[in-house]
């Protein structure tokens, strides 16, 4: 038999991961409907993801035997791969769209200025303005909304994300992106090289960033 207790092993330990982060997610749940109860729920997004990933790749884990029993490390390895990415590609696409709407529904504050100055401006050249989480973490960083060090979580994560979505995680120069306290080390055309239990971890480190931001820009909005 190809697959060994150890590729189960990493089936396990991405089952607990994705839970982990599920329990740990229904306290953010509770808090955000009791703070913004008027505002589609990202924490809840993210917890049904969590969950998705969960239930995928216990599904995975047990049924590989009836798809194929002579299935590769190689293939099993790659096609975990494929769930997980989802999962993170997705996170940050909810986080993307919600954070939006939180800017869209404001009725005042920096980043309000900001997307009714950038509107205006597109309108007199007949162009269209458009929001997305690269801009906003841009102008967040700007006025002091999120630290430095947090921008560069972001902006690696963003790097991470386009990578797989545009590119099949594969960067066009070698570089060393550090989220948090994870290094990875990307080789020029060769696709990403990371563990998996990494992506969970980049989870709760993106979930993290995103409280804070939330928090931070409830203190300076309004609704």
């Amino acid at each position: 038999m190809v697959i060994v207790a150890k590729l189960e092993k990493v089936i396990e330990l991405l089952y607990d991961a994705f839970e982990d982060i599920r329990f740990e997610l229904d306290d953010d749940v509770n808090w955000f409907n009791n703070a913004l109860p008027q505002i589609e729920n990202c924490f809840e997004f993210l917890r049904k993801r969590a969950i998705s990933t969960r239930d995928l790749v216990f599904l995975f884990g047990t049924m590989w035997p009836n798809i194929n029993r002579t299935m590769k490390k190689k293939e099993f390895i790659q096609r975990l791969t494929i769930i997980v990415w989802s999962n993170f590609v997705f996170n940050l696409s909810s986080i993307e769209f919600f954070l939006k709407n939180i800017i869209k529904t404001s009725s005042a504050g920096p980043l309000v200025d900001w997307l009714s100055k950038k509107t205006e401006d597109a309108l007199k050249e007949k162009k269209v303005f458009w929001m997305y989480l690269g801009n906003i973490m841009n102008v967040s960083r700007k006025k002091k909304l999120i630290t430095k060090a947090q921008y560069r979580n972001w902006s690696n994560l963003l790097q991470l994300r386009n990578a797989i979505v545009h590119n099949n995680g594969v960067f066009e120069k070698s570089r060393e992106l550090c989220i948090g306290q994870i290094k990875i080390i990307v080789e020029a055309e060769n696709s990403i090289e990371t563990m998996l239990i990494n992506y969970p971890r980049l989870m709760k480190i993106l979930i993290k960033l995103t409280r804070t931001w939330i928090e931070k820009y409830l203190d300076v909005h309004k609704f």
